[in-house]
Order: structure tokens, then C-alpha cells, then sequence
């Protein structure tokens, strides 16, 4: 292997993980496939399996000189320098393989201008970035669920057009861009937004192993890795050589794979079966079993090949993922718990319309539990609640949080503004003023105070929306669940094109379920809320201390806005802690904590009141005068909804 490189740990040295390593692999012989994302806790291999791929991906050749890596022969994708030079030597490289830092910067990622050419010739010329780096190879993300959105949203367009265009500090260029993402992230950190999850080709979850040979193995063989990384590699050589070459037969084969109609009748009923969006995971499918297929040495496509790969590409695709909990602490497979107050089998029917608390009270240990249901929403209309600039907000809030606005540093560049005394120095739009007014002496820029520019950034944050839902028995009188279902459904639609993340919180029974840790996947908790069950008591001091402790993570986690959404009718029957507690009064000291964690960052909390009825409680008002929220009547939410036509 290249002697250049040889602290990269082999990738047939790993142990175990054969899903994984079957997934980059056919990527590097079919890079159309279109990535992999590796999903696991720490300490799996994700990195380091990501990372062998340095020394197996096929060399490649370019032009000479090119920091584009144009491929000969291809002049449609060349750059301009590639297209107008008349000849030009062609060259053999290494594969790249491209590292993207969460904490890059878009200039990082897509190039800007390339200061030496303007300090030694006075001439605007870009300097690539990432993803010119990347082209013909592999950009590794590591922990990509926590990349900055403007650089997802970087990452989709080239993803999509296969070209990145700039347009920049007096510079315009275009280039092609066209690499294997290959992503791996911890779940327990977040969730990756939707639109770059479906970009990946395959997903594969992997784990630590829980026998203990394989797990000394792992133990033996890094520790001599680490001891003697050149003696370890070369252990490894010729293994690592006859893996490359076999990457490299399997590549020219596929072109000549075929394929029947049977089998892509056989792909179309999967992903059918699947519930999958659009036809992408239709053609990833295909691709990725006919590299199966070239891989193996076969010379068509057959069943086998689509079973060996069809998990890979539903996993992160399905509707319904399959024996999948939405909370991110799920028990180990295999292990068995008790079962929960929402899995218990109905034994009796629910009280009647109007006298739902009384029952649900019964503390008796005879005493049978409610029915439990599930409620398809009804159509509503709903309006997020607005929240104030963060700039005041946090102006007016950082002395009682302890907290101080950072200077600079903070949030995406939007635009350069003349500055003769900047705070944040943008140095590159400062030179181009010089060398737009034509202060060069002897080639080089002339600056003035007049040409200084500072960083202008964007400093809005996606808030978190806690949603606080009441999923006790007595939403099950008069259908409210239905409503209140709709009401949050289009409370969701509206967070999609804020980009806000969400989560939600359920109480029934005897406790509160976090059921969607905070995430921006609006679709996801749109699932979650269709199959919310209804049934049991009314722990609404539970679910206030989940929302507290929620949004003091958040905050804790960087986060600079909250809003908090409750939909309940207040009847508050199981005590938080002491089981002779009061559970209204202890709900209201909990919503108590949750005003003042609001008013510090000014975020905002509504109340939607869902009592009905002739005899009412009236125990919402007190809540949310407790909040400093707005009421709302659940009910309004029916008039303001649109009538199907």
C-alpha cells in the first residue's frame, strides 16, 4: 500500500461487520449507488471502516495539473481550463478521499477566492474547495447528523446535479462534483434531516459484538496496530492487494451485468411492499444488485442478488420501519420488559361522555383499566405561535442565564458590509474593494480603511417546539383525540419549511413518554402522532417536568429559542413523586419552573384547551396564566379549517 499513507488502519484487518463492509464496497465498485450511512453507537468501527477505503478505492486518472480531477474523454465535465487546453498530459492519482470537519465553513466546502493569485498577480481566480477535492472519490462525514444546515443544503445541490457552481467574491465558476458520501452518526445525537437521509444509498446499522472472542479480537488487533502501524499494515498487504484488484474486476464488470424484466418486477413489488417515496429506492436497489452481481462473478442479476442488498436500501426508507421504537433509548432486541400501560390489553369499555375522571382515578388494585384506542385526526387549522427576534431576545436575557453574546463567530455568513473598524474582518471582500478601485502597487493590493469589510451573519437559530399532548381516557370522550390529533398535525406542516426541530411528549397513564427526542423530521412525527394510543389516567405534572428538562437540554446543548405547545384539558390524577401529592398543584409548580426557563430565553408556550361539555374544570386557564401562554378552545381549531371540497 501507499507508503504515504500508513497510519490508515487496513480494511481487511476489521473484524466482523459484514453488512458495512459489504455496503462501501459495493459502492466503490458501483460509486452510482450513491453512498452509504453507517448508524451506531461509539466505539463500532464506523470511522475506521470509512476510512479504510483510502487504500482499496481503484487509482484514477485526470489531467495533469487540474485541481478539478477532470476524467479524460469526458470533455462535458471538464472545466474551462481542461476544455480549451489543446493537449495536455494525462496522469494516474490516488483515489481522494476527502474528510468534511462539521465546523467547516461553506467557503471550505465550495471555494472562494484564492488569495495568492491575488496577492502575487493580482488576478481573481477560484480556490477549490471540498468538494472539487472530492470529485471521482469518497467525502467522509463523521457525526453528519450535526453538519450545519447551510452546508447540507450545499451538499443537496451538488448531490443532485453532480456539479457545484460559484458564484462569489468577483469569482464564477462551475465544476463537476460527483463522490461517495459515505455518513456515520450516533443516533442517541440527533436524527438527520430527511431530505439528506434519502441522498444516502444504503444505511447500515452496526453494533459492538457481544461475544467475547470477537471482541478480544478487535482488542488484540488495534493495540498492535497502534504499537507498530507500518509492521500491522504490512501483515495486511497482500490481502489489501487482492481486495483492491478484485474491486477493480468487479467495476468492469458490471456494465456487462444483465438484467430481466422479472427482476425488476421483483424490485418494484419490495419497495411497493415497503411503502418507500418516490422510485429512487427502486433504482438504488437495482444498481446495488447488480454490483452484488459483478461482485460476485455472476453474469445476471438474480433473486439472491436483490435479497443480499434489498435491507440496505429500505432501511432508512420505509414508512413503517420495522420492530422500531421512536425513542432513541430502545431496550436491546431479545431482552424482554414489562409490558407498558399502553401495550395492556383492554379490558373493559370507557367511562361515559362526561364522567371520564372518575374512573380514570381509580387507584384500587382491582380496579380494570380503560380502553384503549388510537383516533385518526380530524382536519384542523392552527397557527404557530411567533417568537420574538433572537438578537433581543438575547439582549435581554443573558445577564439572568449567565450567559454573553459572542462577538463574532457565530451563525452563517449572508453578506460582507463596509466596515472601517470591523468587528469580524472579511478580509477577501476588503482585497477585492482594492483591486476593484485599482490600488495595486507593484502586484500587489493597496488597502485602506475605506476598503474594510466586516462579516455580516445570519444569527437566527431553528427553535425547539415541544409539543405537551394529553393522551389520557379522557380524550377519548366526544372523539377530542381526533381533533386534538389534527390540531398538531398542522402545527407540524408548518415547521417543514421553518426548519424547526420538534418534539413530542405524551402523557397517559401513570407517567410521561418522551415519543420523538428533538429532531427536524416533521415527517416522523407525523407518524408518531397518527398512532398515539388513547387510554388511561392523566400524569400532567409528569409530562411539564419532561418538557422542563427537555428544553434545559436544549439549551445547555446551544440551543436559543423553545416554544411549548400543550393540548390538555388539565385534569391532572396521578402525583409527581409523593403519591399523596396533590397532582394539580404539582402540575402548576411545574409549569411555574417552565415559565421562568421561557421568559429567559423569550421563548413562548400556548395552551390548547381541550374540555367539553356542560361541566367544566376550568383548570386550563389557571395553567396557562401559571405559563404566561396564550388559551385557545380546541374546538375554534374546526372553524378555522378549511371545508372539503
Amino acid at each position: 500500500m501507499s507508503p504515504t499513507r500508513p497510519r490508515t488502519y487496513p480494511f481487511v484487518a476489521l473484524v466482523g461487520q459484514d453488512r458495512l463492509r459489504t455496503a462501501l464496497l459495493l459502492n466503490l465498485v458501483s460509486p452510482e449507488i450513491g453512498g452509504v450511512l453507517i448508524v451506531g453507537e461509539r466505539g463500532t468501527a464506523k470511522s475506521t471502516a470509512a476510512r479504510g477505503l483510502t487504500e482499496l478505492a481503484p487509482a484514477i486518472t485526470t489531467m495533469l495539473g487540474c485541481p478539478f480531477r477532470c476524467e479524460p474523454g469526458h470533455a462535458q465535465d471538464c472545466c474551462e481550463a481542461c476544455q480549451g487546453a489543446s493537449e495536455q498530459e494525462i496522469v494516474e492519482m490516488a483515489s481522494p478521499f476527502v474528510h468534511l470537519p462539521i465546523g467547516a465553513t461553506e467557503d471550505r466546502l465550495l471555494g472562494s477566492l484564492d488569495l495568492d493569485r491575488v496577492l502575487q498577480k493580482g488576478e481573481r481566480a477560484l480556490q477549490p474547495g471540498l468538494l472539487a477535492s472530492a470529485h471521482r472519490g469518497v467525502l467522509y462525514i463523521d457525526e453528519v447528523n450535526l453538519l450545519a444546515d447551510h452546508l447540507v443544503d450545499a451538499l443537496l445541490d451538488a448531490s443532485a446535479s453532480g456539479q457545484v457552481t460559484i458564484e462569489r467574491d468577483g469569482v464564477t465558476a462551475s465544476h463537476a462534483s460527483r463522490f461517495v458520501l459515505v455518513g456515520s452518526m450516533n443516533p442517541d445525537e440527533g436524527r438527520l434531516r430527511p431530505q439528506l437521509l434519502d441522498r444516502f444509498g444504503l444505511t447500515v446499522e452496526v453494533a459492538a459484538p457481544r461475544e467475547p472472542g470477537p471482541r478480544s479480537e478487535i482488542v488484540r488487533r488495534r493495540l498492535a496496530f497502534d504499537a507498530d502501524p507500518v509492521g500491522f499494515c504490512r501483515q495486511w498487504e497482500q490481502e489489501q492487494y487482492a481486495l483492491r484488484d478484485r474491486i477493480v474486476t468487479a467495476r468492469q464488470r458490471r456494465s456487462a451485468i444483465a438484467t430481466d424484466d422479472a427482476i425488476l418486477g421483483v424490485i418494484a413489488g419490495i419497495c411497493a411492499e415497503a411503502g418507500v417515496e418516490g422510485l429512487r429506492a427502486d433504482i438504488t436497489m437495482l444498481r446495488a444488485a447488480q454490483a452484488f452481481a459483478a461482485w460476485s462473478g455472476d453474469e445476471s442479476v438474480t433473486e439472491a442478488h436483490v435479497d443480499a442488498v434489498k435491507e440496505m436500501v429500505l432501511e432508512h426508507r420505509r414508512r413503517e420501519p420495522p420492530n422500531r421504537r421512536p425513542s432513541s433509548s430502545n431496550p436491546p432486541p431479545n431482552h424482554e420488559q414489562p409490558p407498558s400501560d399502553r401495550e395492556r390489553s383492554p379490558t373493559s369499555p370507557p367511562p361515559p361522555p362526561g364522567d371520564e375522571s372518575s374512573s380514570e382515578s381509580s387507584s384500587t388494585p382491582n380496579a380494570t383499566a380503560p380502553r384503549e384506542q388510537v383516533f385518526a385526526p380530524r382536519q384542523a387549522s392552527a397557527k404557530l405561535p411567533e417568537v420574538p427576534p433572537v438578537a433581543s431576545v438575547r439582549s435581554a436575557s443573558a445577564d439572568a442565564r449567565g450567559d454573553r453574546q459572542p462577538k463574532h463567530g457565530r451563525g452563517e455568513v449572508v453578506r460582507s458590509v463596509p466596515d472601517p473598524k470591523p468587528r469580524e474582518l472579511d478580509l477577501q471582500a476588503s482585497v477585492r474593494n482594492a483591486l476593484e478601485r485599482g490600488a495595486v502597487q507593484s502586484g500587489l493590493p493597496q488597502l485602506d480603511r475605506s476598503d474594510l469589510k466586516s462579516r455580516e451573519r445570519d444569527r437566527r437559530t431553528q427553535r425547539l417546539i415541544v409539543f405537551v399532548v394529553d393522551a389520557s381516557g379522557s380524550m377519548g370522550a366526544r372523539r377530542r383525540m381526533e381533533l386534538v390529533k389534527g390540531a398538531v398535525l398542522a402545527l407540524l406542516d408548518q415547521t417543514r419549511t421553518a426548519r424547526d426541530e420538534v418534539a413530542l411528549i405524551a402523557f397517559r397513564g401513570t407517567e410521561a413518554e418522551l415519543v420523538l427526542a428533538p429532531c427536524r423530521d416533521a415527517r416522523e412525527a407525523e407518524r408518531q402522532m397518527r398512532s398515539l394510543t388513547t387510554g388511561g389516567r392523566t400524569p400532567l405534572a409528569h409530562a411539564l417536568a419532561e418538557a422542563s428538562s427537555l428544553i434545559e437540554r436544549h439549551l445547555g446543548e446551544g440551543g436559543r429559542s423553545a416554544s411549548l405547545l400543550v393540548l390538555s384539558d388539565g385534569r391532572a390524577n396521578v402525583a409527581l413523586g409523593d403519591p399523596a401529592g396533590d397532582p394539580w398543584r404539582q402540575s402548576l409548580e411545574q409549569a411555574k419552573r417552565l415559565a421562568e426557563q421561557l421568559a429567559g430565553i423569550g421563548g413562548v408556550a400556548r395552551v390548547y384547551d381541550t374540555e367539553e361539555g356542560f361541566v367544566k374544570l376550568g383548570r386550563t386557564q389557571e395553567l396557562a396564566s401559571t405559563l404566561g401562554a396564550d388559551l385557545e378552545p380546541i374546538a375554534r381549531l374546526t372553524e378555522l379549517a378549511p371545508v372539503a371540497t
